[in-house]
């Protein structure tokens, strides 16, 4: 699955020493310009200082309360909006050529002059034997307060690609690494001169924000990701890698439940629990799946259900899909379950050919021929298991499980030579767990003509898109920002991030 990173792989390379870098990071305001340069800030090995025109040190603390927790030498803020010197102050300040002994000098320190303030204080709490980064948020606000005096005519100032020019030539000398933030999202001059860009935006994708990290150049480094969505939930950017291949194939058992006492059945997963609760009994579940998604990114999201289901004492039924052998339904989770709890409380219907024959647990495996049907209301199906139904728990905090893929119903009604009727699921769960609570489940594309059938039905509405590697659930019904299927580790069968 994607992972869940401090920053990219490819920034945590760039910034590192021994090589001083610089570094322009861009984007329109609340974009996440600021939490991106923070985070450099915190994995950089050196000494760190932090200029800013908007915050002092105790703001910045109370406002972002992990940076105080930083070591060994933490951060240095230096505070612009105190340090309100103008380009024109700059030049009075006259520098002899006699008093320095070299020439060189001379030029050096009255180049440095010329620089904002603010900069030179940061300077001074660099150690030229100790790499640095330093970080000017923003160059933007700093810079134009430096020029917000009008300049009376004939006076010899520098332009600001002047001063910039001698701002990244002075920071380079001194072993610093320097991260720029600039308040734009377009081009500018300034990006030939630096060595690395990286941009940040903000958009909506359906009425739901997005942050996404986009890094444009960074020499010297292998760029194999350039486009990353992060979020900055809890004051921390976080960003999110691609899924490698296999990353869905296996599934992982259900996070235990913190409240067994709640109603309704854990689906497996915190992050899923909180954003959409629990699946409760006689309720509908759809999700629609983008066609680029894999189709075993279902499975890893509702695989950690069916295990809960049937560790519970639940009954779970499958309808497949036509491409799913029958056997995917019960090998994928043979290695979290005991043979005989799968054999007992799981039944596959397939569109199986007559010669087919199951090679394990071929009693689970139920055909669509060995289907019957019955005409009272909708035309539902039923088939002959008393023992399967017969011992389907009936406490109502422990429902039972019916799973429907789209294309398998399709396929089921077709061999019968019914059509998809508007109630069919919920009769189907009425008849197969006559007198048991019972949960449905239902995976469809966002492209399949029965899905705006079923889905004024359902209690809850997912939509899955696949971008750029990363799969994105979002809650149509109820309305949930968007989360990343991800994977950090610990007892989760899986993480749903958010990106806001």
């Amino acid at each position: 699955m994607s992972v869940v990173v401090r920053i990219p792989s490819e920034l945590e390379a760039f910034i590192q020493p021994p090589h001083a870098q610089t570094l322009v990071i861009r984007g329109p305001p609340g974009s996440g310009k600021t939490m991106l340069a923070l985070a450099l800030l915190e994995s950089f090995h050196g000494r760190r200082v932090y200029v800013s025109l908007r915050v002092t040190r105790g703001s910045l603390l109370r406002q972002i309360p992990w940076l105080g927790m930083l070591s060994p030498e933490g951060i240095e803020v230096v505070d612009a909006s105190e340090e309100t010197g103008h380009v024109q102050d700059r030049g009075r300040l006259n520098i002899k050529d006699n008093l320095l002994s070299h020439r060189d000098e001379a030029r050096e320190l009255d180049e440095f002059l010329w620089l904002p303030q603010a900069v030179q204080s940061a300077w001074s709490k660099t150690d030229a034997k100790n790499p640095t980064l330093v970080i000017l948020d923003s160059w933007d606000a700093i810079i134009d307060q430096y020029f917000e005096r009008v300049v009376g005519p004939g006076e010899p100032v520098p332009s600001r690609s002047e001063i910039e020019r001698i701002l990244l030539r002075r920071m380079t000398k001194g072993n610093i690494s320097l991260v720029l933030v600039l308040e734009r999202d377009g081009p500018a001059a300034l990006d030939y001169q630096v060595d690395g860009i990286a941009e940040t935006s903000r958009h909506l994708k359906e009425g739901r924000l997005e942050r996404w990290l986009s890094i444009q150049k960074l020499r010297g480094v292998k760029v194999s990701v350039d486009t990353y969505p992060f979020t900055i939930t809890g004051g921390r950017f976080a960003a999110i890698t691609p899924a490698g291949l296999g990353a869905f194939d296996r599934i992982h058992p259900p996070a235990p439940d913190p409240r067994p006492e709640d109603p309704g059945m854990w689906p497996g997963s915190t992050d899923y629990a909180e954003a959409f609760g629990r699946l409760l009994p006689d309720a509908l579940t759809l999700f629609s799946l983008d066609t680029a998604v894999p189709r075993e990114v279902c499975r890893a999201i509702i695989g950690p259900m069916v295990i809960q289901t049937i560790q519970a004492g639940g009954r779970t039924l499958v309808l497949a899909p036509a491409s799913l052998e029958p056997e995917d339904s019960y090998m994928s989770i043979a290695d979290t379950l005991p043979k005989d709890a799968v054999r007992s409380r799981l039944r596959v219907m397939s569109a199986l050919p007559q010669h087919y024959r199951a090679e394990e647990m071929p009693e689970s495996i139920i055909p669509f021929d060995r289907i019957r049907w019955t005409k009272a209301g909708p035309s539902v199906p039923i088939f002959e298991d008393s023992e399967f139904l017969q011992a389907a728990p009936l406490t109502s905090d422990r429902p039972n499980l019916i799973l429907v893929y789209l294309s398998g119903l399709e396929a089921m009604v077709e061999e019968a030579g019914l059509p998809v009727a508007h109630g069919i699921l919920p009769a189907i769960a009425e008849t197969i767990f006559p007198r048991s609570p019972v949960h449905v489940i239902t995976v469809g594309r966002s492209n399949d003509p029965v899905l705006p059938t079923v889905s004024p039905l359902c209690r809850n509405l997912f939509d899955i898109d696949y971008t750029n590697g990363r799969v994105f659930l979002s809650g149509r019904r109820p309305y949930v920002s968007p989360r990343i299927l991800s994977d950090i580790g610990g007892t989760e069968p899986y993480r749903l991030t958010r990106i806001e």
